[in-house]
């Protein structure tokens, strides 16, 4: 089987998604030696897929592609020529903000949450728009929806319409050899030492996007806690800005 999978949305990798679509590049050319793959990739992202470079096809996307409107467009016009070119039997789009209309192959996407649809003011009107109304009518096209949980497969039946049986719950893997316990000294030293936390201190990981992300809620929470106890503890912020 030929695969493809366009990676554009991965912002650099400094996100979940992106997070999300290195570990599954990772993952199946692990362990899938009887399909092809081929990676669409934007060129300030190829060194990223270097891992990949010997495993499956990577087409370089032009950079001026990678604004979001752009990106969108792209996705719209030039992917699917791309697609019937290659013969491609399935095409993977890791998140509902790029999702096809044209259908050069069976389409499958990866809907991670459909946060406009719970917090009003998330977006701008425009990405509102589009994540509430556009992707829906995208939605339709797909051949397959892959959801990373039961809460997100509901809200996929819910604002999107579709039936339950054409969503697969996915949940997120865990990369062991990256999360796994390890010495609480030489972490507290690394810390201390790479970025100034001395003291004990509440880590959130997760880029600087309110409300999407409740920072301002989280930060008032810290304040009463450090009002009520008195301790010395911190908070830090870990993310894209």
């Amino acid at each position: 089987m030929r695969i493809g999978i366009s990676t554009s949305v991965i912002q650099r990798g400094k996100s979940g998604v992106g997070q999300y679509v290195l570990a599954l590049v990772r993952a199946l050319l692990s362990g899938s030696h009887q399909h092809k793959f081929v990676l669409f990739v934007l060129e300030e992202d190829l060194p990223l897929f270097a891992y990949a470079k010997d495993k499956a096809e990577i087409v370089a996307v032009p950079e001026k592609f990678r604004p979001p409107v752009r990106n969108i467009l792209w996705h719209q016009t030039r992917l699917p020529k791309l697609v019937r070119k290659r013969q491609l039997d399935v095409l993977h789009i890791p998140s509902y903000r790029r999702m096809l209309w044209s259908r050069p192959c069976r389409l499958v996407s990866t809907i991670h949450d459909l946060a406009p649809f719970h917090v009003a003011e998330k977006y701008d009107w425009k990405r509102m728009f589009y994540g509430r109304v556009i992707a829906r009518r995208l939605a339709q096209r797909e051949d397959r929806i892959i959801a990373i949980s039961e809460y997100t497969a509901g809200d996929i039946v819910k604002f999107f319409g579709l039936p339950r049986e054409r969503i697969t719950v996915i949940h997120n893997g865990l990369d062991h050899e990256r999360f796994h316990a390890g010495s609480r000294d030489q972490a507290k030293v690394f810390a201390a030492e790479r970025f100034g936390l001395k003291r004990p201190f509440f880590l959130y990981v997760s880029r600087l996007e309110h409300p999407g992300k409740n920072h301002v809620r989280l930060i008032s929470a810290f304040e009463e806690f450090k009002t009520t106890f008195q301790c010395d503890w911190q908070l830090a912020l870990a993310g894209g800005d």
